[in-house]
């Protein structure tokens, strides 16, 4: 590596603004193979991987130019990944990293296709379950594969397709108009039910479908009454999603703190 072309990468990590001490480890993106990383702008001395933090939550690596993940481990910490950091050319990239800020994952890691053919719904199932009772740090955030989108074929129960018991979840798509989860299973009343919780729930830049529609642009088709509800979860918010194919209603729920921007609904 000496002679080649670094990119640089440091950070604070904080917990509610409180800096705090951990053990990082990066992987070459989207893999678990640990990366080789340097102490130097150089690459003339190795760096361990993982390695630790300061006593203030400080660290700092070299490494060849391309994509990383990080990975934050320690005490009170469940998991915390922050995907995809690009390093260009030696360029300092700093942040504060707040690990209560954000726990994210994929589909993928639970076995999902997003091929737009396989049955997703068990993969979605066990994520939702995983995130529920994982007690990640606070916010947790689902990233949704831009590249395709998930079919759906199977129901939790007659009622809900999906119960997502989980606080604080943030459901992020690849952009409003863009296909990103195909429902096409039996009847049920909702498609996503956000059960009971005092939290920020949050879906954005996605589209959901429910059924395939007609050339009579008939709702009688769709196999669920109502796409998205919830019940008494708090601060539940739909931004820049497109809602198809309801017998019922797009979205329904308890209204308390709620909000509705920038989305659009359809029947077919």
């Amino acid at each position: 590596m000496p002679g080649s072309k670094l990119g640089y990468f440091n950070s604070v990590l904080t917990d509610k603004g409180i800096p705090l001490a951990a053990t990082i480890t990066v992987f070459d993106q989207g893999t678990a193979t640990p990366s080789t990383i340097y102490a130097d702008a150089g690459g003339v001395t190795p760096l361990a991987n993982p390695f630790s933090t300061d006593a203030i939550g400080r660290f700092q690596f070299f490494a060849g130019l391309g994509n990383y993940d990080v990975q934050v481990t320690g005490p009170g910490i469940t998991s915390h990944k922050i995907e995809n950091i690009r390093l260009s050319d030696v360029t300092q990239i700093s942040q504060l990293m707040d690990v209560t800020t954000y726990f994210c994952v994929t589909p993928e890691q639970y076995g999902a296709k997003g091929d737009g053919q396989t049955n997703d719904w068990a993969a979605f199932n066990a994520m939702f379950t995983a995130l529920a009772g994982s007690g990640a740090p606070n916010r947790k955030r689902v990233v949704l594969n831009p590249s395709s989108y998930y079919r759906i074929s199977s129901a939790k129960n007659a009622t809900n397709v999906f119960e997502v018991d989980v606080n604080n979840i943030i459901l992020e798509g690849p952009g409003m108009g863009i296909l990103t989860l195909y429902y096409d299973g039996p009847a049920a009343t909702n498609f996503m039910k956000f059960l009971n919780q005092p939290g920020y729930n949050t879906i954005r830049e996605m589209m959901i479908k429910c059924g395939p529609g007609d050339s009579g642009n008939t709702r009688d088709l769709s196999p669920v009454v109502n796409i998205v509800c919830w019940d008494d979860t708090k601060y539940t918010t739909l931004d820049r999603v497109e809602l198809v194919g309801c017998a019922g209603k797009c979205v329904t729920g308890f209204q308390w703190m709620s909000e509705v921007r920038h989305c659009i609904f359809k029947w077919f």
